[in-house]
Formats: C-alpha cells, sequence, structure tokens
C-alpha cells in the first residue's frame, strides 16, 4: 500500500523525439488514430470524457492511416526544397540537390532498427539500440510520416519504457 501510494505523486513522461520549447504536449485518451476513425474517436471522447479532441490527427484535413494501412514504403524528403523523393532515388527533381548521404544513412539506421524489433520480438531483448532512436530523428527530419518501420519503433521503444518502469523496485 506504501508503495503505491508514493508511486502515484509521480508522474514520468518520455518523448520519443525532441520537444521544441513551448509546444503543446497531447495525451492519447485511449482512442489511437491507428485503431479508430476519426467519427469513432469523437463520438467515444464525447461520451467518455466529454470533450472535442483537437489534436492534429482529429483536425488535419488529410486522413492519418489505420495501422494495417500505414505504408511499409519510405518517402524521404529533399532536405533544401522539400519536396518528396522516392525511395533509392538520388536526386531531387525539384531542386537538383543530391540527397544520397541522409538515403545511405537512413537505410543503415533502418537494417540495425528491424534487426533490433526482432531481437525484441524473439528474445524479449530490451536492451535499446542508439540506432533506433536516431533513426526515428532522421525520420523526423527526412521522410514522410508515417510509415510502418517509423511507427513499429515507436512502439517497440513504448513496450520497453513499459517493461522498465513495471520493474523498478519499492521504495521505502
Amino acid at each position: 500500500k506504501q508503495w503505491y501510494q508514493r508511486r502515484v505523486r509521480e508522474t514520468v513522461l518520455r518523448a520519443l523525439r525532441e520537444i521544441p520549447a513551448g509546444q503543446e504536449l497531447l495525451d492519447n485518451s485511449g482512442y489511437h488514430y491507428a485503431t479508430h476513425s476519426v467519427p469513432e474517436r469523437r463520438r467515444a471522447l464525447r461520451t467518455q470524457y466529454l470533450f472535442t479532441c483537437g489534436c492534429e490527427a482529429c483536425t488535419e484535413r488529410k486522413s492519418w492511416p489505420a495501422f494495417d494501412d500505414v505504408p511499409g514504403r519510405v518517402t524521404v524528403r529533399c532536405s533544401r526544397c522539400n519536396s518528396s523523393l522516392l525511395t533509392k532515388r538520388t536526386i531531387c527533381d525539384s531542386c537538383g540537390k543530391n540527397a544520397s548521404k541522409p538515403f545511405q544513412k537512413m537505410d543503415r539506421l533502418a537494417h540495425e532498427t528491424n534487426r533490433f524489433i526482432q531481437r525484441f520480438i524473439t528474445d524479449s531483448d530490451s536492451r535499446c539500440s542508439s540506432a533506433v532512436f536516431e533513426f526515428l530523428k532522421m525520420c523526423e527530419i527526412h521522410a514522410e510520416l508515417p510509415f510502418r518501420l517509423y511507427n513499429e519503433s515507436q512502439e517497440v521503444i513504448k513496450q520497453i519504457w513499459n517493461l522498465e518502469s513495471n520493474c523498478r523496485t519499492p521504495l521505502t
């Protein structure tokens, strides 16, 4: 009982990406865009929590895809003009910038991230690779989101953090 009471006073917030100063932090109220449509989320949140959600996934004109519909293919953005580049295309058609370095780095990090995810799934190896965080950061900068490996990487890290927080020793 004492352990529970002392733990209730502590809230831990972990971010999967850097959060600029002053940016609003939002919490998921249980109806995730990847598993529920916008009308389902709005109806459930109005009924259960008495509010209309104003998050990006609920208000953006472009519909966010359900998890099964998230593209598997990565589309990289040109760092100079922000145009979409097809994977493995190294020269931007819009501005002519050579984009081979970000492609090569993301490709290497994607392979390392895939290996880490497989180790986590098969062996419950929760020693998080720094490559996963570097991959997520590169995606935030260079890729059009979401895409499957990006989402899977976030989910694995959240599971590892859940395991870590559930294995803490009781406070005395």
